[in-house]
């Protein structure tokens, strides 16, 4: 599968979204992709979430700056054959 950002619990927010070096969080992955969007709004988008646990510390709210134009979209998916896991909290230590 080829995506336009890739989101991993083992990435890190200061990578660049690639399949080599993963952003870690939804956040991270709606920041770049919506400077992608401002670059080049006229084409679809994937974001390819790997499999494993992401824990949000906080909800994550979705709008217009977060969707295509047009007829143009924006898809969030699990890799294939991957399955990833959302908690709406965070783990207790």
């Amino acid at each position: 599968m080829t995506a336009d950002l890739y989101v991993s619990p083992a990435g890190s927010d200061d990578n660049p979204g690639t399949w080599e070096a993963p952003l870690a969080t939804l956040k991270a992955a709606k920041v770049v992709l919506r400077d992608l969007l401002l670059a080049d709004p006229d084409r679809d988008y994937t974001v390819a979430l790997r499999g494993g646990r992401y824990y949000l510390q906080k909800p994550e709210y979705f709008n217009e700056r977060d969707s295509g134009r047009g007829e143009y979209g924006v898809t969030y998916t699990a890799y294939p054959g991957e399955t990833p896991i959302l908690y709406g909290g965070f783990r207790a230590t």
